[in-house]
């Protein structure tokens, strides 16, 4: 790792950079104890790391407490958030796609293998992480990011059933392979998840390029 990645990591934060490997390490720990190592892992994949990785990108987002130097920086701000970013994401792909290849080799992802399979943990947590940027650079705050985070993926949990009753709300279904399996709306669920996160990335990154966005509300006081 370069010397710009390994300042990056330490700016992202010890917790952000964790935050995925240790929620998938204890649900895999709790599924053992439980008798069901394979099912708490896709759990684990597809609803617990990408809440993770949306908490994380919240921390990173709102940690950095310089701001006002980096708008002086040549190198925007912006490049260099989605660096950290993109750190704390691919060390959590990696550890997501060598448990994807665990649920393939044991015939338990629900449906979906081969290359598809890593849509399982992909696409809600492009979604949910989308979401989490966006929300945190438009209100500037990082407790409605994270509060809006939470009751999108509670509120998903505990209503689940209205998914599978109005085929229109389907689409935006996170927890589709837990719930569902892997039926003909799959895939578009997923191309649909991941649609919508890089939407809410590419608003973000245009919200961005308005310096004060860059400023938190204590910033502006």
């Amino acid at each position: 790792m370069s010397a710009l990645l390994r300042h990056e990591w330490r700016r992202a934060g010890l917790a952000a950079g964790l935050a995925a490997p240790v929620a998938l390490a204890l649900t895999v720990a709790l599924g053992a104890v439980a008798g069901r190592p394979d099912r708490l892992l896709l759990a684990g994949l597809e609803a617990v790391v990408p809440l993770a990785l949306a908490m994380a990108a919240v921390s990173v987002m709102v940690r950095e407490r310089l701001r006002e130097l980096h708008l002086s920086l040549p190198v925007p701000h912006t490049a260099t958030l989605a660096r950290r970013l993109a750190l704390i994401a691919g060390g959590a792909a990696v550890l997501c796609l060598a448990g994807t290849a665990v649920l393939v080799a044991v015939d338990s992802t629900g449906g979906p293998g081969g290359g598809p399979a890593a849509l399982i943990w992909a696409s809600p947590a492009v979604f949910l992480g989308g979401l989490a940027v966006l929300v945190t650079v438009a209100t500037r705050s990082a407790a409605v990011a994270a509060t809006a985070v939470g009751l999108l993926w509670l509120g998903e949990q505990l209503f689940a059933g209205l998914f599978a009753v109005h085929r229109w709300l389907h689409p935006f279904f996170m927890f589709a392979t837990l719930r569902g399996g892997s039926d003909q709306s799959w895939l578009a669920n997923r191309l649909t998840l991941l649609a919508a996160g890089a939407l809410c990335l590419a608003l973000a990154v245009l919200l961005l390029h308005r310096p004060e966005r860059l400023l938190d509300e204590e910033d502006d006081q």
